[in-house]
């Protein structure tokens, strides 16, 4: 009889151990689908991406895109071909100033309309990229890491430039024949 018992107790143990392991991985899916479904509630909008200068107190800066990711600090820097002069940076908006109201130099300097411009593009071209990216992200339903987001926006940016060129206007095309009024040397 004791042979019995101990099987018995033993069945019994094992049954009380699969219940508890049962109630725990239960648990663990329950708090898994809360967390999936706080995810999917995250909407993103270019009023929560920044872009402001490096250093602006330098005479030439990088220009950056921050953003608080999940309570991460997701930064990311524009190529180099479009660094700016602090003066022409308007840090309220996170944009070159384009209006020659506000930026005196852009008075018969077309060549520094056209660099401005082309920055303001990029920023936009940017925040459209990194947009694409978040919400691709939360539609597949992958958390979107601060490593994760800046890989998938190096990809969305390099495969959007090899992509066929149109050119809105002339001063477009001049920029795209000419590469050097690019570089922000001014």
């Amino acid at each position: 009889t004791h042979c019995i018992s101990s099987a018995a107790s033993d069945v019994y143990k094992r049954q009380v151990h699969m219940v508890l392991r049962g109630t725990i991985l239960e648990r663990k899916k329950i708090e898994q689908k809360e967390q999936n479904m706080s995810k999917k509630e995250f909407f993103y909008c270019k009023d929560v991406i920044r872009f402001s200068l490096k250093n602006a107190t330098k005479p030439i800066s990088t220009i950056r895109l921050r953003m608080n990711l999940h309570g991460e600090r997701l930064t990311y820097y524009l190529p180099s071909e479009y660094k700016i002069q602090p003066e022409h940076w308007d840090k309220e908006t996170g944009c070159a100033i384009e209006d020659s109201r506000r930026n005196p130099d852009l008075k018969g300097n077309i060549r520094l309309q056209l660099i401005l411009r082309n920055i303001n593009k990029e920023i936009e071209k940017t925040t459209n990229a990194l947009i694409k990216v978040l919400e691709e992200m939360k539609l597949r339903e992958i958390y979107p890491t601060v490593d994760a987001v800046r890989t998938k926006l190096r990809e969305e940016l390099n495969q959007a430039t090899k992509e066929k060129r149109m050119f809105a206007d002339f001063l477009s095309f001049m920029e795209y024949l000419f590469p050097s009024a690019k570089t922000g040397r001014y």
